[in-house]
């Protein structure tokens, strides 16, 4: 175990220091700032009347990503004091994943105001066949009806001699004799 001076910041400041003062930002509401640059980005008009709405969304969102992610920001640095760690999670990937869980969970268990003056779209799940065109529901079924068709029909077989190719139906009496060979 690395425990000298340096190794011991490059791991304590990346991966404690750090995320601890930005989720201490994250408990701070947003600014104006950045309220419009994330209604320019969604393309929302802030109103006085929704104002106040917005600005605790985007504050619950952020203070659910911060804190998700913060255990796991010493990943990345961890093998700076501890080479024998797993080099598959000494990397930043896992924090990150668990940003993006954190602001899905934020979004998911967000109490929704129906009787507020804010619309709100919707939530019905939607299925893959909501995305399909009619043609492609009907083409594997067409798909197995064409299939069947020619399995059940009689067909002519083709028979390879030193003649070429000639077709001929099972029920004439050449191609009788030229199986019998």
């Amino acid at each position: 175990m690395e425990t000298d001076v340096p190794s011991l910041f490059w791991f304590l400041v990346p991966g404690f220091v750090v995320p601890a003062l930005f989720v201490a930002l994250a408990f701070r509401a947003p600014s104006g700032r950045q309220l419009r640059r994330w209604a320019d980005a969604s393309r929302v008009t802030i109103t006085p009347a929704n104002e106040a709405f917005v600005r605790a969304h985007l504050g619950r969102v952020r203070r659910f990503r911060a804190v998700a992610a913060f255990p796991f920001w010493w990943l990345g640095t961890v093998r700076l004091v501890l080479p024998s760690f797993p080099s598959e999670l000494a990397n930043y990937s896992v924090p990150l994943l668990m940003y993006v869980a954190g602001a899905l969970v934020a979004e998911l268990t967000f109490p929704a105001d129906p009787s507020g003056a804010v619309k709100q779209a919707s939530l019905t799940p939607r299925t893959v066949r909501d995305y399909q065109p009619n043609w492609i529901r009907v083409l594997p079924l067409a798909v197995l009806v064409v299939t069947a068709v020619l399995l059940v029909a009689p067909s002519n077989t083709v028979t390879i001699g030193s003649r070429g190719a000639e077709a001929c139906s099972p029920r004439t009496t050449a191609c009788a004799q030229r199986r019998s060979r």
